[in-house]
C-alpha cells in the first residue's frame, strides 16, 4: 500500500518539483545595479497601462536604483530539444531557434526601404498556446547574422567565412549576397549560388563587434539613454531590446482581456453568493450541534440500543451538515484562487506578454511572460562584455571557455550567488578583448565556479596592452597589470575589482586582457595541485564608455540606421535635448505582423537635416513624409519646415483625402524653380512638437 503511495505522490507533484517538505527558495530573484538583491514571490504591475513593475510591494523600477536583472527560479535554462532543428546566432549573442525557409534581397517599395533579410520559420513548442505565438515567418537582416545552424547536430567551433554543405563538404567565401530564396557566395576566384536545402551550417565572415554594438544602439537606443533590456526564454531565444522597442500587455488579445473581466465579473458574484451561503451553514451546522450534545445528555440513562441508534443518525445530519459546510469553504478558496490568478484589467503573469523588436529582426515578436526565465536591464553606456567575443583566448585542452553558460550548460553560480552572464573558463586562461576608442573603464567580479567546491585555486588578473606600445621592463608580455587578485581556493567567495580606469588610446588598439592562472607556485596547503578543479568565473563583466566619444558613436549610427536621412547631413543641437520613442504597428495582413516605428521629439532646440544637392532639369517637388500617430494608431502625416539656400518655402496645402485613400497625403514643397541649380535644403523639426515619425523624403517630377 506504501508504494501505491509514493507512486501517486510521484505522478501528482509537477516535473522538477521539490520532495513534500523541502524548503525552496522563493520564486523570483532580482538583483539592483547598487548590488543590492531582492527574493520574492508574486510579481505585480507588468503591463502598459498600469506600469509599475513590483516584486512583493517592492518597485523594480527604481530609477535611483535600476534594475539589472530579473531571474525566475521555478524556469530552467534551455538545453537542446527535440523540436529544435536549427538556429541561428547574431552577433551580440542573440539566437532564434527555427529552420531557414527563403531569403529576399533588399528593396524600396513606395519610398520604403526594406534591407536584406531572411524568412525564419521559428521552432514551435506545442506548450505554448498558439494564440500567442509568433508569426509563422520572421524576417532576420542578413547583416546582424554571425551563424547559421541548420542540422540537430552542429560542430562547437565557429569558423569566420566557411560553408558546410549537406554531406560535410567545406567551402570557403570572402562575402556574400542575398538572393531570391538563395545566397550568393564570392569565392576567392570565383562565385557560386546555395540553395537553403544544401547547407548544413554557414559562419558569416567576422564583423567588428564594437561596430555592431553601435549599430545595434542606432536603432535600440538612438539617443544612447533607452535602458537595454535582453530576454532569455526556456524556449532558447535570447533576443535584446530596448524601451523604445518592447510593450508590456497585460494580455495577448483585446478579447482575452475581455473574458477576463467576465470572469472577474463572474468569480465576485459567486463569492456575492457563497459568503452568505457559508453562514447560513455555520448557523445550521452550530445548531445541529447543540442539539446532539443536548440529546447526548437526554439519553444517558436510555436503554444502550436506542441510545446508540438515536446518536448515530444525529451525528449523521452532523457529518452532513459539517461536509456542506467543509464544501463551501473549498469552493471559496478555488474562487478566490482563480480570482486572484485574473486581476482583472491588470492581468497575471499566466496572461501577460511581451512585444519585442531586436534589432536584428524587422517583425516584432510576442513573448509569454511565464517562459522567461531571465531578464537583463542595463544602461546602453555599460555594456556586458560577454555581448563582445574575445579576438583571441588560451585554454587548456578540452577546456575552452564559454560565455553565457558554466562548461556543464548550467548558470553561473559562485560563492552561494546565482550570476546573469559572463565566462566561465579553466585555468590557465586568457581572453582578450580590443576596445573602442570611447571605452573608460571596466569592472567584474570574479570567482571559482561552485563545481570546484573547495578545490581549486586561482589567480585572476586584468591586464590591458596595445598593438602599438613598445615593451616596458615593469610590464608583463607588453601588458599593463591594471588589476591582480589574491589566491582564490575554492568556491567560497567572489571579489569585485571595482572600477578600474582605462587608459586614452594611444596610437595603437588598445587590448584588454582577462587572465586566470593556475598559481601553482606558493598556493595554499591543501589546495589543489596543478589546475585540478580550477574552474573560474568572471561574472557581469561589464565595459563602461566615455560620455561625449559614445554619444558621438552611438549618433554617427542612429543617423545611418534612419534610412528617410540617408544622404542628409543631421544636426543635432547639443545644447538641445532629442527624446526617442516607439510606436507599435500592426501591418493590416493576414499574417498580422507588428513592428515598431521610431519617433524623436525635439526639445528646447531644432531638429535639423540639412543636404547640398543640384535639382534635376525635371524635378518639380519634394515630399516630406513624417507624421504622427494619434490614439487610435492612425498616421496624420506634419508639416516640417524648408530653406532652400535660406529661402523658406512653403508647403503645398495637401489635397482631400479620397474615400479609396488610407491616410492623409503628406506635404509637398515646390523646387522647380530651382531646377538646374545647386542649392542647400534644410529640413527642420522644430522644438517641443510632437513625437514625429520620419517616413520618407522624396524628390520627384
Amino acid at each position: 500500500m506504501v508504494r501505491y503511495v509514493i507512486v501517486l505522490v510521484a505522478v501528482l507533484l509537477p516535473a522538477g518539483a521539490p520532495p513534500l517538505g523541502a524548503q525552496t527558495a522563493p520564486r523570483y530573484e532580482a538583483a539592483f545595479s547598487d548590488g543590492s538583491r531582492l527574493e520574492g514571490e508574486k510579481l505585480t504591475g507588468w503591463s502598459k497601462h498600469a506600469y509599475s513593475p513590483r516584486l512583493d510591494g517592492t518597485s523594480l523600477d527604481d530609477p535611483k536604483r535600476p534594475l539589472r536583472w530579473l531571474k525566475d527560479r521555478r524556469l530552467k535554462p534551455w538545453r537542446k530539444a527535440s523540436w529544435c532543428g536549427g538556429y541561428i546566432e547574431f552577433v551580440g549573442g542573440d539566437r532564434i531557434i527555427g529552420r531557414v525557409v527563403g531569403s529576399r534581397p533588399s528593396s524600396d517599395a513606395g519610398g520604403v526601404h526594406v534591407p536584406a533579410h531572411l524568412l525564419v520559420a521559428p521552432a514551435t513548442n506545442s506548450k505554448i498556446p498558439a494564440r500567442i505565438r509568433s508569426p509563422r515567418q520572421i524576417r532576420v537582416r542578413i547583416d546582424t547574422i554571425r551563424r547559421i545552424v541548420m542540422t540537430p547536430n552542429p560542430r562547437e567551433y565557429y569558423h569566420p567565412g566557411r560553408l558546410v554543405r549537406r554531406g560535410g563538404r567545406n567551402v570557403d567565401f570572402v562575402s556574400l549576397r542575398v538572393g531570391e530564396d538563395s545566397l550568393k557566395l564570392l569565392l576567392i576566384n570565383t562565385a557560386i549560388t546555395v540553395k537553403f536545402d544544401d547547407i548544413s551550417e554557414i559562419c558569416f565572415p567576422q564583423t567588428d563587434p564594437w561596430e555592431a554594438y553601435f549599430r545595434m544602439l542606432g536603432v535600440l537606443s538612438p539617443a544612447g539613454r533607452s535602458r537595454l533590456v535582453r530576454l532569455e526564454t526556456i524556449d532558447a531565444l535570447i533576443a535584446t531590446a530596448s524601451a523604445l522597442r518592447i510593450e508590456e500587455q497585460a494580455f495577448a488579445t483585446d478579447a482575452q482581456k475581455e473574458q477576463a473581466l467576465l470572469d472577474l465579473k463572474k468569480f465576485n458574484a459567486d463569492l456575492a453568493g457563497l459568503e452568505p451561503e457559508l453562514e447560513e451553514h455555520e448557523k445550521t451546522l452550530a445548531s445541529i450541534r447543540a442539539e446532539y450534545a443536548k440529546l447526548s445528555t437526554q439519553l444517558a440513562k436510555s436503554p444502550a440500543s436506542d441510545r446508540s441508534r438515536r446518536l448515530s443518525q444525529m451525528k449523521l445530519r452532523v457529518d452532513r451538515a459539517l461536509q456542506k459546510r467543509d464544501n463551501t469553504r473549498r469552493h471559496i478558496a478555488y474562487v478566490k484562487l482563480q480570482r486572484g490568478r485574473t486581476h482583472g484589467a491588470g492581468g497575471s503573469s499566466d496572461t501577460w506578454s511581451h512585444v519585442i523588436q531586436p534589432a536584428w529582426c524587422l517583425d516584432a515578436l510576442r513573448i509569454p511572460f511565464n517562459r522567461i526565465h531571465m531578464r537583463w536591464s542595463l544602461a546602453p553606456d555599460r555594456v556586458p562584455l560577454s555581448m563582445i567575443r574575445p579576438t583571441a583566448s588560451v585554454s587548456p585542452p578540452l577546456q575552452s571557455w564559454r560565455t553565457g553558460r558554466t562548461s556543464d550548460g548550467g548558470s553561473f553560480h559562485s560563492a552561494g550567488r546565482d550570476y546573469c552572464w559572463g565566462f566561465a573558463v579553466h585555468a590557465y586562461s586568457e581572453l582578450s578583448f580590443a576596445l573602442p576608442k570611447c571605452a573608460n573603464s571596466f569592472q567584474t567580479r570574479l570567482g571559482l565556479d561552485s563545481a570546484a567546491a573547495k578545490g581549486g585555486c586561482v589567480q585572476a588578473r586584468v591586464l590591458l596592452g596595445s598593438t602599438g606600445r613598445k615593451q616596458n621592463k615593469n610590464e608583463d608580455n607588453n601588458k599593463k597589470i591594471l588589476y591582480a587578485s589574491e589566491m582564490l581556493v575554492g568556491s567560497i567567495k567572489t571579489v569585485d575589482t571595482g572600477r578600474l580606469a582605462i587608459g586614452p588610446a594611444g596610437d595603437g588598439q588598445r587590448i584588454l586582457t582577462l587572465q586566470a592562472d593556475i598559481a601553482h607556485e606558493g598556493r595554499p596547503r591543501g589546495a589543489d595541485p596543478l589546475n585540478i578543479r580550477d574552474k573560474f568565473n568572471w561574472l557581469e563583466p561589464v565595459i563602461g564608455f566615455d560620455a561625449n566619444g559614445f554619444q558621438d558613436a552611438v549618433l554617427r549610427e542612429t543617423v545611418k540606421q534612419m534610412r528617410p536621412w540617408k544622404g542628409w547631413t543631421v544636426k543635432f543641437d547639443k545644447r538641445g535635448r532629442y527624446t526617442w520613442t516607439g510606436h507599435l504597428s500592426a501591418n493590416k495582413d493576414p499574417i498580422g505582423r507588428m513592428h515598431f516605428r521610431p519617433m524623436v521629439r525635439a526639445e528646447k532646440h531644432p531638429l535639423v537635416l540639412s543636404r547640398r544637392i543640384t535639382i534635376g532639369s525635371r524635378d518639380n517637388w519634394l515630399t516630406v513624409d513624417a507624421g504622427v500617430f494619434d490614439d487610435n494608431g492612425a498616421y496624420c502625416p506634419r508639416a516640417v519646415s524648408l530653406r532652400v539656400d535660406k529661402e523658406v518655402i512653403e508647403p503645398r496645402k495637401p489635397p482631400a483625402r479620397q474615400t479609396w485613400q488610407t491616410r492623409d497625403a503628406p506635404p509637398v514643397f515646390s523646387i522647380g524653380q530651382y531646377r538646374g541649380k545647386k542649392v542647400t535644403l534644410e529640413l527642420t523639426q522644430k522644438p517641443d512638437t510632437a513625437n514625429l515619425y520620419w517616413h520618407r523624403i522624396e524628390i520627384r517630377q
